[in-house]
């Protein structure tokens, strides 16, 4: 029942994450909403870790562990990417439309993998 609980808390805050970023202006404020988009993909995953495997790292700094544990590499893979063009995006020059449109993409397709 606890895990339950703790998995539902995680999905409701990635969709408010992912509803946040729909807010804001691509072209201006694209850092934000690839970071958002970033915060929403965490708590997904972890929604997904807690309710297929009973498990996931509070502070999501083990959740890579889990997904290849349990053989979820696709899941990582997408993540991966997500994070560098995050990184690239908060420490880069490019801030535009096309990133925050890659990183909404990378986030409906890890949703599709655990399917949300």
């Amino acid at each position: 029942m606890v895990n339950h609980v703790k998995a539902e808390g995680h999905l409701l805050k990635a969709k408010r994450e992912e509803k946040s970023t729909e807010k804001l202006d691509p072209e201006e404020d694209a850092e934000l909403i690839i970071e958002g988009i970033y915060g929403a993909a965490h708590h997904y995953i972890a929604y997904f870790l807690q309710k297929k495997h009973s498990e996931h790292s509070d502070k999501h700094d083990k959740d890579f562990l889990y997904l290849r544990k349990h053989g979820h590499r696709d899941i990582i893979s997408k993540f991966q990417t997500l994070e560098s063009l995050r990184t690239g995006n908060f420490y880069g020059t490019r801030t535009n439309g096309e990133r925050v449109d890659e990183a909404r993409k990378l986030l409906a397709e890890i949703k599709a993998s655990i399917e949300v």
